[in-house]
């Protein structure tokens, strides 16, 4: 005879649920990081390589949304693409937790 398993309904009261899904936020802020210096280093090697090159070495400088958005790069585009899902996603899963994890 076949065991029923009864799952819980309130599974995202848990302890264990909301550690995993703290666990999922702090990666996905990492990966947001990681896919921030992939999507400048690929407009940088690329469309962006001759005004990347003309820069002093130390100098800094601040990347806008709007400006990787319009690099003319297809697969710079599609990362950009990919930052505003990760985003999208991040901010969804968040606001179902308000209050309810702590970082």
């Amino acid at each position: 005879m076949n065991k029923v398993i009864k799952f819980k309904s309130d599974f995202k009261s848990t302890p264990e649920y909301k550690e995993e899904i703290e666990l999922i936020l702090r990666k996905i802020a990492e990966f947001e990081v990681e896919l921030s210096t992939i999507i400048v280093n690929l407009a940088t090697t690329g469309k962006w390589k001759e005004w990347s090159d003309s820069i002093q070495a130390g100098e800094s400088f601040a990347f806008t949304e709007e400006m990787l958005k319009d690099t003319g790069d297809e697969n710079v585009d599609d990362l950009t693409f990919l930052m505003d899902e990760l985003i999208r996603v991040k901010t969804k899963i968040e606001t179902r937790f308000v209050g309810k994890i702590s970082f």
